[in-house]
């Protein structure tokens, strides 16, 4: 008897586990100034990374933390360089492996933008991105989007797509 109960309560606190996990509460964020442009993406904690992996095609992308709005984007790509060997680690040291970049699309190409002052880094449980240049925040930002769209690729995440209402601030 003793025995089912314990069985019992181990598996309604896993059960509940699992529950709080996929209820997380955490909310994409955008708020933009004309100084500082900041989007926040939620990920699920995880404790390792492994990125380069064997099985990946090369120049294929492995990870993605992006933000869309109209015929611009931004955000952090990794994609497998040929002849890389698989790495493992932390998220920091994954995010020092791969690019941030800011890109624009015209028709079928898409064009990076040089010096545009954007960083990426972890603060649990968002993948942070911040544009401190101002020329890139008005380029951005000058039509007053109301909202963007956010992907997410390789990372575990509440949600892999979705819409951001985006915060202008004074």
């Amino acid at each position: 008897m003793k025995t089912h109960l314990t069985l019992i309560l181990v598996f309604l606190l896993f059960v509940s586990c699992q529950a709080a996990e996929q209820n997380n509460d955490y909310t994409a964020l955008c708020t933009v100034s004309d100084t500082l442009a900041i989007a926040k993406i939620p990920i699920t904690p995880k404790n390792s990374f492994t990125w380069y992996k064997k099985g990946t095609p090369d120049n294929v992308l492995e990870f993605k933390c992006n933000i869309s709005l109209n015929q611009f984007g931004f955000g952090y790509y990794l994609f497998k360089d040929p002849g890389f060997k698989g790495q493992k680690g932390s998220i920091e040291q994954l995010l020092l492996s791969g690019q941030s970049s800011i890109w624009k699309k015209e028709g079928n190409s898409f064009f990076i933008i040089e010096g545009h002052g954007l960083s990426v880094n972890y603060s649990a449980p968002y993948i942070v991105m911040k544009i401190t240049d101002t020329s890139t925040i008005e380029l951005l930002f000058k039509e007053h989007p109301s909202s963007c769209s956010y992907s997410v690729v390789g990372f575990r995440a509440p949600k892999s797509d979705g819409s951001i209402e985006i915060q202008y601030k004074e």
